[in-house]
């Protein structure tokens, strides 16, 4: 129950010709720490019963195996199914009931062609499959678009829903007063001048530790600034020791924070980076821009496609490159009028990725599907 997708949901659910439900395979995750209060959320959603199987690699993947959702299908009577993915259980009971039926099934996909691992490997001839027979996709953006064509993807039947989050509960920190700023850095224990942050989970894959080396070499250059890591993970001790083995200072280590509680944490930033070196969209660029931050990411980043334009609302660099990043990040806090510019760019090119568009693809598609 990831809770960024609950706007979506909420969204679709204005839709006066649509009844729709959503079927949750899990409540949360091993490796997320959501809270999700039981309560009205503004759609109908039901969290199914689950085997769970965890394996771990360069990230935690776990393969949920919801047993009731079979009867749930057939009780249900659905028109249309969207599958958020193509791999668990639940994904293929719909494909193949959907087959047999004659209802009409859609991919909603994450994947791009930058996230080679051994499942995609053994998978891939099943999920060209299940591709090429599918009534309708709805790829998360441009990458992922790329990659279903890629699959054998029918183009017409594309649909583009841009992944995206509640953009106003971000835009309220959008330059904030210097005092208001002043007071959220003590919040987080800051004294210095400019302040970088992270938002992630700590794990290989987000390439955070050629951020921290980065950041070595911007301490060099500017001592008036800090690198904010806000997230949890089995690599944090890592990045732990790194730190104290080359004295490096003002690096200030973030727990998790609460959806209702982010904003703080952009509102005392002065530049955002995410630099992983494969990552499917990265909704961190979202809060971000929507916060009014410069961004630095990867190109590897799926999001990097979409909502950065390199030299204007931020800058693109080469995954695993430490050089990359210290370059870009001297070259944003040194210069504060390329910095205001940025963020004004960020700020505005955000509200053409609203919970409201995506909804509108998904409408799209479900209509696409059933004429």
């Amino acid at each position: 129950m990831a809770p960024y997708r609950f706007p979506l949901f909420r969204e679709i659910s204005k839709n006066s010709e649509i009844d729709l439900t959503v079927y949750f395979m899990s409540h949360s995750a091993k490796n997320r720490r959501w809270k999700v209060q039981p309560k009205k959320l503004g759609f109908k959603y039901e969290v199914l019963p689950k085997i769970e199987f965890s394996f771990i690699g360069r990230d935690l993947f776990a393969y949920i195996i919801n047993y009731t959702f079979p009867y749930k299908f057939l009780k249900g009577n659905f028109d249309v199914i969207i599958s958020a993915g193509w791999l668990d259980f639940a994904s293929w009971v719909a494909f193949i009931l959907c087959k047999i039926l004659g209802k009409k099934f859609i991919v909603w996909s994450e994947s791009t062609a930058f996230e080679p691992s051994w499942r995609r490997t053994i998978s891939l001839p099943l999920v060209k499959f299940l591709v090429k027979f599918s009534d309708a996709y709805l790829p998360i953006g441009t990458r992922a678009k790329d990659y279903l064509l890629s699959l054998g993807a029918k183009p017409e039947s594309i649909f583009i829903g841009y992944s995206t989050v509640d953009i106003n509960h971000f835009k309220s920190v959008a330059f904030l007063s210097n005092l208001r700023r002043l007071k959220l850095k003590r919040e987080f224990n800051i004294k210095t001048t400019k302040v970088i942050l992270y938002i992630g989970q700590f794990i290989k894959r987000k390439g955070v530790i050629y951020l921290i080396e980065a950041f070595k070499k911007v301490f060099r250059f500017n001592k008036d600034v800090s690198l904010v890591l806000l997230g949890y993970g089995p690599e944090k001790e890592r990045y732990k020791d790194y730190i104290k083995k080359n004295k490096i200072n003002n690096v200030i280590f973030v727990d998790h924070l609460e959806v209702k509680d982010m904003p703080k944490a952009y509102g005392m930033a002065d530049v955002f980076v995410l630099p992983s070196l494969e990552e499917t969209w990265g909704l961190v660029i979202n809060e971000a821009m929507a916060s009014g931050l410069p961004v630095i990411t990867t190109k590897n980043v799926g999001s990097s496609v979409d909502l950065i334009d390199d030299g204007k609302n931020g800058l693109i660099v080469a995954p695993a490159s430490s050089n990359g990043l210290a370059q870009s990040l001297i070259k944003i806090l040194s210069n504060a009028i390329l910095a205001k510019k940025m963020s004004r760019v960020s700020f505005h090119k955000i509200d053409n990725f609203l919970p409201e568009h995506q909804a509108n693809s998904f409408i799209d598609a479900t209509k696409y599907v059933r004429n």
